[in-house]
């Protein structure tokens, strides 16, 4: 029985992709799922639909696994783009900086980038990364096709 234990999502390059592990095709937009007993298996868009449809979710269990996916990737997304970014092209320190209010300032307003940026990478976009890995693990009771 493969139970999923973990799910991740890369988008690659055009030169830094990998083969699906189930069809054997080029791909760069990759599901990762780990299953139970440690086994990794990297799927590309296609043959993931194919196994969570194989998985027999019932209509709302297969809303909820693709609302739970759909996060995965937007954080995934937004951590790898978090990475790349500088004070001049944060757009969300620019707007903690520019919203003071006398009464009730924002936390982040007049301290460091540098400072917000590391909170951002390693407390901000971990607790979702926690909160997506919650949502998986309510699917830890259902059986899916390696």
């Amino acid at each position: 029985m493969a139970r999923i234990l973990k799910i991740d999502f890369t988008k690659t390059g055009k030169n830094d992709g990998c083969l699906c592990d189930k069809c054997g095709q080029y791909i760069t937009n990759i599901w990762t799922v780990r299953y139970n007993g440690g086994v990794d298996v990297h799927f590309g868009m296609d043959c993931f639909d194919k196994m969570l449809k194989a998985s027999k979710l019932n209509d709302y269990g297969m809303k909820l696994m693709k609302k739970t996916l759909k996060s995965i990737e937007r954080h995934q997304r937004g951590f790898e783009a978090e990475k790349k970014l500088t004070e001049e092209t944060d757009k969300g320190y620019q707007m903690e900086q520019r919203h003071f209010d006398y009464e009730k300032p924002r936390y982040w307003c007049g301290k460091p980038w540098e400072e917000y940026h590391d909170w951002m990478l390693t407390e901000w976009w971990p607790a979702r990364f926690k909160e997506d890995q919650e949502n998986v693990d309510r699917f830890s009771k259902i059986n899916f096709a390696e």
